[in-house]
């Protein structure tokens, strides 16, 4: 066990006994803040099937403490009685330690640097949204450079995790004929998986048509007066009588 196992002042009163004649199977191999599942308790039945965080290996009892979640209740039990999570399952748990409010500085450093030991993948990355997470805690952690650190360091190695697949991905499209590559979606970008968000661009505006030298020169005329004004140039054309008229006044003789 590294020096991650170290605890503080407030958590070193003694943590409850689970099974204490449960047979020891060794250590287990689990790391210190690796997300578990309780499992095989006899004595205390009702916390099987509860989740819980890995603090340390007990030497002297040969036993895991644990801390449940949620609740935070210490625990000591036989590594027999803890089952690892699937990846997937335990990111999104301290995804959700990350994400609760107002999370101590120690929970949110402890989240992340079990985070920094898992292998995640970029399809982890999508199903969890952790990367989203991630960026909102280095946020309201602004002032602590441990935090700020981890978190940096996080992103920035997944991006580059997403970016050689989407290199190789690219690579393997132009070398496998087009008819035999499987059917795929758009790839999402490094911004959506992360959850950076970029501030939408300002909606265009449409500017209003500017009027022609010509139209500015013409002094606009009512619609009524518009057939008596003549075209520049032209002299106005005296109106005849029309054909009806003329016959009318034909026959009376006009």
């Amino acid at each position: 066990f590294t020096a991650l196992g170290a605890v503080t002042a407030a958590h070193r009163e003694k943590p409850i006994v689970l099974d204490d004649d449960a047979e020891d199977d060794g250590d287990g191999g689990l790391g210190c803040h690796a997300a578990v599942r309780l499992a095989g308790l006899k004595t205390a039945a009702h916390l099987n099937g509860r989740l819980a965080i890995v603090r340390q290996w007990l030497a002297e009892k040969s036993k895991y403490e644990v801390s449940l979640h949620p609740g935070g209740e210490r625990k000591a039990a036989s590594p027999a009685n803890l089952e690892r999570l699937p990846l997937v399952e335990e990111v999104a748990l301290l995804r959700d330690r990350l994400a609760a409010p107002a999370a101590p500085a120690l929970v949110v450093e402890s989240a992340l640097l079990r985070l920094d030991l898992l292998p995640i993948t970029t399809e982890v990355l999508m199903e969890t949204k952790v990367g989203r997470t991630v960026n909102e805690v280095k946020k309201a952690h602004a002032s602590s450079a441990v935090i700020v650190e981890l978190a940096t360091r996080l992103v920035r190695r997944w991006v580059a995790h997403f970016r050689r697949e989407k290199d190789a991905a690219a690579q393997v499209a132009t070398t496998v004929p087009g008819d035999q590559l499987p059917t795929q979606t758009e790839p999402p970008s490094a911004r959506e998986i992360l959850g950076a968000r970029r501030a939408p661009p300002p909606p265009e505006l449409e500017e209003e048509p500017r009027p022609s030298k010509s139209a500015r020169l013409v002094t606009p005329v009512d619609a009524s007066e518009a057939a008596e004004v003549p075209p520049r140039g032209l002299r106005p054309v005296p109106r005849s009588d029309p054909p009806q008229k003329r016959a009318r006044a034909a026959e009376e003789g006009v």
